[in-house]
């Protein structure tokens, strides 16, 4: 059972579009401090997801992101069936809840370059196999604290466009910053509507290397 006292229509966005990249996404809800938070893999090899206040009744469960939603497929099942296989069909771990420290602040003009360049990518590979592997894993900002320098590769750039996470809305600067953090090797991005998580150093979110 699931139960959002709020953030509906934002976990309901997510659903939607994962399932407009994916017909078969899977989504994984786990319990976080203030709520819930739900995740998402993404085509680009970065988790996407959301928070919420409410419950569940099983941390960590996996639902496929079709069964969360009600027949019409305008709101919420609340009593959605697990997917098969349970938390066996999420590869990967999720990235930890605590230990983040934040590397940059990436301000409002760097963002809207980023966002345009991922939008006219996103259009130019939109009818072809995809963007190549090379254009994903190439870095477009180095962000750096003290000793510590974190890349946000083309993919994460791509994934925060495809979810929609930064507003079009340029008015309120708050709404047009990214903030880059990490733990231990993970590293997230947390835009106005959402966040995405990649591993630094790995090509794929449930590589070893």
């Amino acid at each position: 059972m699931v139960q959002l006292s709020s953030g509906q229509q934002g976990i309901l966005a997510l659903i939607t579009r994962a399932l407009a990249l994916d017909s078969d996404a899977h989504i994984r809800i786990a319990r976080r401090s203030g709520g819930l938070e739900c995740f998402v893999h993404t085509p680009f090899s970065v988790l996407a997801g959301r928070r919420a206040e409410g419950t569940i009744a099983s941390d960590g469960a996996v639902y496929r992101a079709q069964d969360l939603l009600t027949s019409e497929g305008t709101g919420l099942d609340p009593q959605p069936s697990p997917a098969p296989g349970g938390a066996l069909s999420w590869p990967g771990a999720l990235p930890p809840e605590d230990g983040w420290e934040l590397i940059e602040s990436i301000p409002g003009a760097a963002v809207r370059q980023l966002v345009d360049a991922g939008r006219g990518l996103a259009k130019q590979f939109s009818t072809t196999m995809g963007p190549p592997v090379s254009l994903l894993n190439s870095t477009v900002i180095s962000c750096s604290a003290g000793e510590i320098t974190v890349e946000v590769p083309m993919r994460a750039v791509f994934a925060l466009n495809a979810f929609g996470f930064i507003p079009t809305d340029t008015s309120e600067p708050s709404h047009n910053r990214l903030l880059v953090s990490r733990s231990g090797r993970w590293v997230r991005i947390d835009a106005y509507y959402g966040s995405v998580w990649y591993r630094a150093g790995a090509e794929s979110l449930t590589s070893l290397l």
